[in-house]
């Protein structure tokens, strides 16, 4: 009995870890379509910072806060502004 016990748990958490890796995975289309949505992100905000930039040259884009979302992303702030002015960076 001790022994049927044990391995009916060990299937039970193999069947659940399948189910459970399977739920995570995520076809190539949607990938896709996740890192394009991405990218249209970081260019309207590299063109509204250039578009900002053009108005006053004086502007500075250091300290924005995550709420503002017409000129903040988080790519952007890690990596920095030389991303929306250089096409191979942003397509890699």
């Amino acid at each position: 009995m001790k022994k049927n016990s044990k391995t009916i748990i060990i299937i039970g958490l193999l069947i659940g870890l399948f189910f459970i890796v399977k739920s995570r995975r995520v076809s190539q289309s949607t990938f896709d379509l996740m890192v394009l949505m991405e990218k249209n992100q970081i260019l309207e905000v590299c063109n509204n910072r250039l578009k900002a930039k053009q108005k006053d040259s004086n502007i500075s884009f250091n300290n924005i806060s995550y709420d503002n979302k017409e000129f903040y992303n988080f790519i952007l702030s890690r990596i920095g502004d030389d991303l929306c002015s250089n096409p191979i960076k942003l397509n890699s």
